[in-house]
């Protein structure tokens, strides 16, 4: 007996509308959330460039403290730490993720050290490396010779102005300068061997401390102002600075027969200054009996 096939019953056949809704619907879903997406990697992207985002680890806490009342509190921390131009920025932030990983896991060294160095070129997009003078016009700093010839970082220099001068325990460049730069300055180079040591080398006369050009400042220097400030703060790099000086005889006492004619000499131009070098008691006794 032959087995009778029961016809299968098809439903009925979508629409058409309705499949071109369908498709309208999921473009309209894979629009909305690639809107969503885009949303909030800008907003990441524009809130992770907020110095605030950086201060939110503990880690660096007191980097983003001090950096609030540092010289450079108006520069986001991406702008020196990642190399210029947008596609070194959005590499930075990639890179970046590791950090917060190592936040998260506390498998990271301390104290937090800058392993690479601010480049040059992060610093110049804002400065320009053809000044000549500092700000103050008291130092000579040509910068162009010290980047391009003696192959100087800018940060070799000026690596303590992203945190406060209070913090860092010494001045800034754009303080009151001496303290910080000296060391470098004058055992890397300015030593007298390397570079010249010379002070007007690289300070201008407006450098010159009040006390300096006082009239009566060549004789009274050794009695009177050096008790007035600290001499070390800037000729302390040098050991025994005064001998520099001092252990030389004045253009005076190598004219003519000096030594048995200087009292003639003293009379003769009512000079009174002989103190200034010879300040001891009864120096004249040295000689005369």
């Amino acid at each position: 007996m032959e087995e009778v096939k029961t016809p299968e019953v098809e439903g009925p056949e979508e629409k058409p509308e309705n499949k071109i809704e369908k498709k309208r619907n999921w473009k309209k879903i894979v629009i909305i959330f690639g809107i969503i997406f885009v949303i909030v990697m800008t907003g990441g992207y524009i809130y992770s460039n907020n110095p605030a985002f950086c201060g939110s680890c503990h880690e660096l806490q007191v980097a983003y403290d001090t950096w609030k009342s540092s010289t450079h509190r108006n520069v986001h921390c991406v702008d020196c730490h990642s190399e210029p131009g947008l596609f070194n920025k959005v590499k930075g932030k990639f890179e970046r993720f590791y950090y917060g990983y190592a936040h998260l896991t506390d498998i990271y060294s301390k104290p937090i050290k800058i392993k690479v160095p601010i480049s040059n070129e992060a610093c110049e997009t804002c400065h320009t490396r053809n000044r000549v003078v500092s700000p103050g016009g008291d130092l000579v700093v040509p910068h162009e010779h010290h980047i391009a010839e003696v192959g100087l970082r800018c940060s070799d220099c000026h690596s303590n102005l992203h945190i406060s001068a209070e913090e860092a325990g010494k001045t800034t460049s754009s303080l009151t300068g001496p303290g910080f730069y000296h060391p470098l300055c004058w055992t890397e180079c300015h030593n007298g061997i390397n570079a010249t040591n010379k002070c007007s080398a690289c300070h201008t006369k407006k450098a010159l401390p009040k006390t300096h050009r006082e009239k009566d400042f060549a004789k009274e220097h050794g009695r009177k102002y050096s008790q007035e400030q600290d001499c070390a703060k800037c000729h302390g790099y040098t050991p025994d600075f005064c001998r520099d000086c001092h252990d030389k005889s004045p253009s005076s006492h190598l004219v003519g027969n000096f030594k048995g004619e200087h009292r003639f000499e003293i009379e003769k131009k009512g000079l009174s200054n002989c103190m200034a070098c010879h300040a001891e008691d009864n120096i004249c006794l040295r000689c005369h009996d």
